[in-house]
């Protein structure tokens, strides 16, 4: 039986053919998975990125009450009270009582602009006793002990013209926590995105561990059934013991390279259990289930540009900045000199042990009050107002910084990436030549060594010829794949790629931001 040898899966064929026994009992336990199994699996249990995920769930509480931070105030108070006053009257030492109550209803709001409105309404019973009949004690209507009911009405307005004015200022902490939740969005979508790369790569790398196996194990069967027949014809007198000790050896050392490739690709399925989420779980990883990795086309020149536009990595910082801008629009507010415009007019009613009197002298607008003034003060030293917006100043830039230098550092990675592709891709593409050579001077050896004209050290080379040959066209195939996983995180494919699992667990967190105050309740 023989393979072709025009592709990947081809070779790797051949390697695994380096004897006609094809069983292999060194498989990983568990059901065979493909990659799109263990990405999904990764996506629904990697606490890495439940946790990234309950961030902006939090985030988004945070936005909510920020919307609603200054809503319409409802304020309630009353009681009542006994005020007792000695007094001389007419030489004598008396006390007056006075018994009142009183209750306040007040709404209060603020405006997105800044400004206070504060509407409220008092009412008030009053009634007062004397000993005497004396009508100069404080408090006691003019006709001596009745109650009195008095009623009021205010409408006030507070505007500041200088600090704490503003969209900017009052809505902040709005446009602040937006802000911040599209940056952990973004930092979510980073994370989902190194979780697919991650998961990707190690994925492939217990596939390169199962394939080594695979050839180990049958590259000790073959030194095996070459070992027999060398001592069956050391048997019939044929070869001299000499020569049969070679073959002996080789199984030897080949049983050594099982037992590390199976520990190697143990190791592997326990990294990838770990990159999952499902290793404190219990769960295991079985088999990968393709025959070899699909190699990744020959990327465009584009690649570049889509990674300073996409990157995930960048996404993040760029959303810093926009905190750190934000913030500095109103730095050092605090610390500005205030000047606020005030107003307010009142109607006010009073009756006679009769609340129907004061009633309707307060809406006939019997008694109207109005008041108008301003409200200045000023820090005399503008010392800590300008360094606050140093600071604020030197956030930005620092926040810029780190754009720029991730900017380098993507634009280093994915060269970096696409130069180790090519190699990898070339590497593969000389591996096939090789194993295809070494596969037709392994049939020649053997066939030499069969008729006597050659030695067992010559089969023992060539066969060695294939098999590291058939590892290297392996490894190569992983090495392409890994770098082009690591090229399209970089430019924010995977997201695309992976959007079918992502999107109903990021729940469309990359969709970019709408109107600042869409949602306000100002």
């Amino acid at each position: 039986m023989r393979c072709a040898m025009n592709n990947l899966a081809g070779l790797l064929c051949a390697a695994v053919l380096l004897t006609t026994r094809m069983s292999w009992a060194g498989e990983p336990a568990g059901e065979p998975v493909t990659e799109a199994t263990v990405i999904a699996r990764a996506i629904q249990a990697s606490p890495t990125l439940r946790a990234a995920l309950v961030q902006v769930r939090d985030a988004g509480l945070v936005v909510t009450g920020e919307a609603a931070r200054y809503p319409w105030t409802l304020g309630v108070d009353g009681g009542t009270t006994r005020t007792a006053s000695p007094r001389l009257i007419s030489g004598a030492n008396t006390v007056g009582e006075v018994y009142g109550f009183d209750t306040t209803t007040q709404l209060q709001k603020r405006l997105r602009w800044g400004t206070d409105l504060t509407m409220s309404v008092r009412g008030a019973w009053q009634r007062g006793f004397t000993p005497t009949s004396s009508f100069s004690f404080v408090g006691i209507a003019p006709n001596g002990f009745a109650p009195t009911v008095s009623v009021a009405a205010r409408a006030a307005v507070t505007q500041p013209l200088l600090r704490g004015s503003g969209e900017a200022v009052t809505l902040l902490g709005l446009n602040v926590a937006r802000s911040q939740r599209t940056q952990i969005a973004r930092t979510a979508e980073r994370l989902a995105s190194a979780l697919v790369r991650d998961v990707r790569s190690t994925y492939w790398e217990v596939w390169f561990a199962q394939e080594t196996l695979k050839i180990q194990t049958n590259s000790r069967d073959l030194a095996a059934e070459q070992r027999d027949q060398a001592e069956r014809r050391v048997a019939t007198g044929s070869l001299a013991a000499a020569d049969a000790r070679p073959f002996q050896v080789r199984v030897a050392t080949r049983e050594e390279e099982v037992v590390t490739a199976r520990s190697e690709l143990e190791r592997q399925q326990v990294v990838l259990a770990a990159r999952m989420g499902i290793l404190a779980g219990g769960d295991t990883v079985g088999a990968p289930s393709e025959a070899s990795p699909d190699t990744p086309t020959v990327p465009p020149a584009t690649l570049e540009r889509e990674a300073l536009e996409l990157s995930p990595d960048l996404a993040d910082m760029r959303a810093a900045v926009s905190v750190a801008r934000l913030q500095r629009v109103t730095a050092g507010d605090a610390y500005r000199p205030r000047l606020d415009v005030n107003a307010y007019v009142q109607l006010d009613g009073l009756g006679n042990a009769d609340a129907g009197a004061a009633l309707e002298q307060l809406v006939t607008f019997g008694a109207l009050s109005a008041h108008a003034g301003i409200s200045f003060d000023a820090p005399l030293d503008a010392g800590r107002r300008r360094a606050e917006l140093g600071r604020a100043d030197m956030a930005i830039e620092l926040a810029e910084a780190r754009v720029e230098e991730r900017r380098q550092q993507v634009v280093s990675d994915l060269r970096t990436a696409l130069a180790r592709e090519a190699g990898a891709r070339q590497r593969m593409l000389l591996g096939e030549r090789t194993s295809a050579i070494a596969e037709q001077q392994l049939d020649a050896e053997k066939q030499r060594f069969l008729t006597g004209s050659g030695t067992a050290l010559q089969v023992l080379q060539a066969e060695d010829e294939l098999r590291n040959a058939s590892l290297r066209v392996a490894r190569a195939a992983v090495d392409t794949l890994q770098q082009a996983i690591l090229r399209d995180h970089l430019t924010g494919r995977l997201l695309a790629q992976h959007a079918g699992l992502l999107s109903p667990r990021l729940g469309g967190l990359g969709a970019p931001a709408t109107g600042v105050f869409e949602s306000a309740t100002y």
